[in-house]
């Protein structure tokens, strides 16, 4: 529990700079951090945009208070996470904790929960279903991160899911220690040898035949 306790926190500082930023878009911003033993996930999303919104509006006010929260918090957060789809290593996975935390002053939500699994090591695939359960165009962005890398996806109603497959990583010796580091993807071939290797070779060939005919 203090490892999630300690999670959370990190969360809370990598996503702040997107929480103070309140827009009215129908966009989520989903953040999924990984280690060996959890994946730990957080949503930061527009609470008007739900169907149900005036569930947990109970005093009509646009927002939703700590004492709304604590009322109905436990049903909302289920009900959101239930139209996530996580599975890893092909498994689908529950959250063993979960829970909801409104945004102080805006119209903001924002739902944690945490899912045991390593997807370090394995596939992580992610279906959003959020579309059901909003309104208008819904846009899922989402961010991946591992020890080793960070990646990116946006999801929608017609794109509704994405697989982050584990990268390759090879060991770096620094002194006595291996560090792991991701290995790069392959690069393509630079422009100089699609083009300037061949034209080099011609301008060559072309001074050869010159000299030969000029010695003949």
């Amino acid at each position: 529990m203090l490892k999630q306790t300690l999670i959370v926190t990190a969360l809370l500082s990598v996503s702040g700079d997107h929480q103070l930023q309140a827009h009215n878009l129908p966009i989520s911003e989903m953040m999924l951090v990984a280690d060996e033993e959890y994946l730990h996930l957080e949503i930061v999303l527009n609470a008007t945009e739900l169907t149900f919104f005036r569930e947990l509006d109970q005093d009509r006010n646009g927002h939703v208070s700590l004492a709304e929260a604590a009322e109905r918090g436990e049903q909302c957060s289920r009900r959101v996470l239930e139209a996530l789809e996580i599975r890893i290593a092909g498994q689908l996975v529950d959250a063993e904790v979960s829970g909801l935390v409104p945004n102080h002053n805006t119209h903001h939500l924002t739902i944690r929960a945490h899912y045991p699994g390593n997807a370090t090591a394995e596939t992580l695939e992610l279906t959003s279903r959020l579309a059901a359960i909003t309104h208008g165009a819904h846009l899922v962005q989402v961010v991946f991160r591992t020890p080793h890398d960070t990646r990116k996806a946006r999801l929608n109603a017609s794109a509704n899911s994405v697989s982050f497959r584990p990268q390759p990583v090879r060991l770096t010796e620094t002194g006595n220690q291996s560090v792991a580091t991701p290995d790069k993807p392959p690069q393509l071939l630079s422009w100089w040898t699609w083009f300037g290797v061949p034209l080099g070779a011609s301008l060559l060939l072309g001074c050869f035949v010159m000299y030969f005919r000029d010695h003949r």
